[in-house]
């Protein structure tokens, strides 16, 4: 197992070198990004500890629906995506080749450690967006590429593509798993929480349980949305698996990332997010932005000097979090639960800051 994938203390100081020098990087490509800092009364670019990362300015999401910022030229990005939000409003991630080769680096060694990488070929129900050209959603991207850790035999997706438009097929994706379950290759579900739950209700309609071959698994990211009326916390809806698919709760994992900050935290046994070395979480004051101690419940600010085309070093999004600073799986890294989502107040208040310092 990588120890040194969540050992944060050892690796600050390449950390806090790195978060430096893209700050300069940005700042000397991409105006408005150098506008901000100065606004904002950013003059001391040293970061040398915790403390210089919440000096560092913190983007909101909202904001960057609405304001584009590139360090360098769109046209030359090889990897483009949208968030899927349904204000009508969305985030556009346009990312060099540099960067999606650190971000495909990163993305082998957190799921190394959690054993999804397997050379054992499997079938894959992806509840989520079936690849479309015209497609440029993030989740459609990232699912698609969560169906190559490991060699496909199958790919069901619960929302296919036909005529020209997105249509769930919950029915066609249950038979799909029935199908499956009478084969010896292992299972691995992706996808949103809600489709999940939705494909449980019906084999439960159904009143069918199967039992997912050996090795089987089910990995969910996203949020419940549109579909808030029907959530059930993680630990309901693994046991609700578990007693429809047979799948374990200890086969099934909660991603966390987003567009604007392409990092990706997996969930731990204790159902927490643990923060990896590639990046530093902080949490603060809705109101006041200012850094609120572990247990208190904030405002996401994410940090990472991964990103090279955009200057999303330090992105502030619309989740709730509460930060814990130790967690009983033994991850000695700190970990978040979500909690939920900010109020439209807040976000309008901090993305509106932030559009007031580039007019000035």
């Amino acid at each position: 197992m990588d120890r040194n994938l969540y050992n944060l203390p050892k690796n600050d100081p390449s950390f806090f070198a790195r978060t430096e020098k893209a700050v300069a990087y940005h700042a000397a490509r991409c105006e408005a990004y150098e506008q901000l800092l100065e606004r904002a009364g950013y003059t001391d670019r040293t970061i040398r500890s915790y403390d210089d990362l919440y000096r560092l300015p913190s983007i909101p999401t909202l904001f960057l629906k609405n304001h584009q910022m590139y360090s360098t030229n769109p046209r030359m990005a090889v990897f483009k995506a949208t968030t899927s939000g349904t204000s009508g409003k969305k985030s556009v991630a346009a990312l060099d080749l540099g960067t999606c080769l650190s971000a495909l680096k990163m993305v082998a060694r957190v799921m190394s450690y959690y054993g999804v990488i397997s050379p054992v070929p499997v079938n894959y129900v992806v509840l989520g967006y079936q690849p479309n050209k015209s497609n440029e959603l993030g989740v459609a991207k990232t699912a698609f590429g969560a169906t190559l850790l490991a060699p496909a035999l199958r790919r069901k997706y619960a929302i296919k593509f036909e005529d020209g438009i997105y249509t769930p097929d919950i029915d066609g994706t249950a038979d799909a798993l029935f199908r499956f379950s009478r084969q010896p290759f292992p299972v691995r579900i992706f996808g949103f929480p809600a489709y999940l739950k939705f494909l449980l209700d019906e084999l439960h309609a159904r009143g069918i349980r199967l039992t997912l071959p050996k090795n089987s698994g089910i990995y969910l990211a996203g949020g419940w949305k549109q579909f808030a009326g029907e959530q059930m916390s993680k630990p309901e809806l693994f046991e609700y698996a578990r007693d429809i698919l047979g799948v374990p709760p200890q086969r099934c994992y909660d991603f966390y990332g987003a567009v604007e900050h392409p990092i990706l935290y997996a969930s731990c046994k204790c159902n927490r997010f643990h923060v990896p070395i590639y990046s530093r979480v902080l949490v603060r004051d809705a109101a006041t932005l200012e850094p609120v101690p572990y247990g208190t419940p904030g405002l996401a600010s994410l940090i990472s000097p991964l990103v090279k085309s955009m200057p999303l070093v330090s992105v502030m999004t619309d989740d709730l979090l509460v930060m814990h600073e130790h967690c009983d799986c033994g991850i000695p890294s700190p970990c978040f639960e979500i909690l939920g989502r900010a109020s439209a107040n807040d976000l309008k208040t901090c993305a509106a800051s932030a559009a007031e310092l580039l007019s000035k």
